[in-house]
């Protein structure tokens, strides 16, 4: 069955999850779908659209509420497209894109490509919905996505979702296209590659890159290093740099292409995707962590590494000198075995064309509570109210000389009305109205 599928991600820009919705789109629109991608227009828009995908550039919505407009938005967009499925794969999309599909009764994928407790806990502390909506959003959900046993177990721990519902899906390469493009040449091991964001949430690993760098070219002079990526952190990298005296370091900024750098290089630093993607290209890789440097991938750990999304939590920690050394040690033949035995294990487990065709399902039917439809749509309407009578106080107080005493009286008594309709307006979210009234207990908690 050849299905209209709504993809629906932040932004199309550069990053893990957005090069699994590249690749996963080209083997949906090569198996014969349609594909219709929702995001912020972004350096991957055009290869989307060179694919046939259909891109509508978009923007969702973060806050501590449900958008209505953008909710009749992509309902609009489901009509008009005669969408059949949403994948929904970043959880800033929720509050948007799941009231969506619920009213508009069509099923939804959630996509988990998180592996670490924190990041739902980013969400919940900053907006109180999401301690509400993530248990909403993976249970109404008709299958979920996510990357590896230990985020599975972690879903079913934090947010009761059964188990029988989570896939587990390696990110995963077009084998077919990396094989056409690839290089087969001889490892110099002088060129390296570091990919990643340049960002605070990568400091950690970024410097165990540049250190490691520095380290090894104090051993191979002729080593250089390219940095693909871009963030608020590249001028503290550029700095560190060069008041620490590291030479042949080059900064080429985001690229929607890293095959073909990855293809030029002889080793590759990172952590995630472009780890994945070095060992398609038959590369050297090395796992640089989220706080501990990781080490080189071999055919001995690159099953462990896999598990771990390649970003190496699994793995144990490597010290900068151990790593240089084994380097520093490796022949010709040495280095073969191991791009060929990490690259056939990729290819066997790793194949996009396989495991992302795999996700959809022949027929599904959505089997939402009308509870929950009827739920969302209250509390809606409660924030447009809550939202315009704080928006009328505001309007009034603009118009209120501050000067006279008996104004500024009523600009006390304004400005408590408003708290008291924050205070309202969380209550909407109180986990007495989500967890225990018999509305929600009904759909909350039903396996479906």
């Amino acid at each position: 069955m050849k299905k209209n599928i709504l993809i629906c991600l932040e932004a199309l820009n550069i990053g893990g999850v957005e090069t699994f919705v590249v690749n996963q789109a080209s083997v949906l629109l090569s198996k014969g779908h349609t594909v219709v991608i929702l995001a912020k227009e972004g350096l991957y828009t055009e290869k989307l659209k060179q694919e046939g995908a259909t891109c509508i550039d978009f923007t969702f919505e973060l806050g501590e509420k449900l958008y209505p407009d953008k909710i009749k938005e992509i309902q609009e967009i489901i009509e008009k497209y005669k969408i059949n499925e949403v994948h929904i794969n970043q959880f800033p999309c929720i509050l948007s894109a799941m009231p969506a599909c619920i009213f508009s009764n069509v099923p939804y994928i959630a996509y988990s490509h998180v592996g670490v407790d924190n990041v739902f806990d980013w969400f919940m502390d900053r907006f109180e919905i999401y301690n509400y909506m993530f248990e909403v959003y993976f249970n109404n959900a008709y299958k979920i996505i996510t990357i590896k046993e230990e985020a599975k177990n972690k879903l079913i721990e934090r947010f009761h979702v059964p188990g029988e519902k989570i896939e587990i899906i390696y990110n995963s390469i077009n084998y077919e296209m990396v094989d056409y493009i690839r290089k087969e040449e001889k490892n110099q091991k002088t060129r390296i590659l570091l990919v990643s964001r340049l960002s605070n949430d990568k400091k950690d690993s970024l410097y165990n890159g540049i250190n490691l760098f520095k380290a090894y070219k104090s051993r191979i002079k002729e080593a250089n290093l390219m940095i693909i990526g871009s963030g608020e952190m590249q001028s503290e990298l550029e700095e560190y740099i060069k008041n620490n005296n590291i030479k042949d370091v080059e900064f080429k900024g985001p690229s929607s292409n890293v095959l073909e750098y990855i293809n030029n290089a002889d080793i590759v630093l990172g952590l995630g995707r472009c780890i994945l993607e070095a060992i398609a290209m038959k590369r050297l890789t090395i796992i640089l962590g989220h706080k501990e440097l990781k080490g080189i991938v071999t055919p001995d750990n690159v099953q462990s590494a896999c598990q771990g999304n390649f970003a190496g939590d699994n793995l144990p920690t490597c010290t900068i000198e151990s790593v240089v050394e084994n380097l520093n040690n490796l022949d010709d033949e040495t280095i073969k075995q191991i791009q060929e035995g990490n690259y056939y294990f990729g290819k066997e487990n790793l194949n996009a064309k396989i495991n992302y065709d795999n996700v959809i399902q022949e027929e599904v039917y959505p089997q939402i509570s009308s509870g929950l439809s009827e739920l969302l749509k209250y509390i809606i309407k409660q924030q447009e109210k809550f939202d315009k009578e704080k928006e009328d106080l505001k309007n009034q107080m603009n118009t209120i000389n501050e000067k006279n005493e008996k104004d500024r009286k009523e600009i006390n008594e304004q400005k408590e009305r408003i708290q008291i309709l924050e205070k309202e307006r969380e209550e909407i979210y109180s986990s007495k109205r989500w967890r225990y009234t018999e509305k929600i207990s009904k759909f909350l908690h039903k396996k479906f």
